[in-house]
């Protein structure tokens, strides 16, 4: 039986790079227009009503902290692998 959660943020549709260390993922960056990008908005809300579960490329994540690289021009989410 799997046990893995049944819900994730899907991430495919942005614009985004994969952080990698040590061969695991430990980010998700991506390209936002501005400060204000409605992108920021409609991630945050997917990444929370998936309790914090993200999948991407094929790697099931976990939420662990989001911020807006100044000058507002990336959203980087740090995750680890689940």
């Amino acid at each position: 039986m799997d046990s893995r959660p049944t819900r994730y943020a899907k991430l495919d549709n942005y614009d985004y790079d994969l952080e990698f260390t040590k061969g695991l993922v430990t980010g998700v960056s991506i390209k936002v227009d501005s400060c204000t990008d409605v992108d920021i908005a409609d991630v945050a809300s997917d990444i929370t009503g998936a309790d914090g579960n993200i999948y991407v490329e094929g790697h099931y994540l976990k939420f662990l902290e989001m911020k807006i690289e100044e000058p507002c021009s990336r959203m980087v989410i740090s995750v680890t692998e689940n």
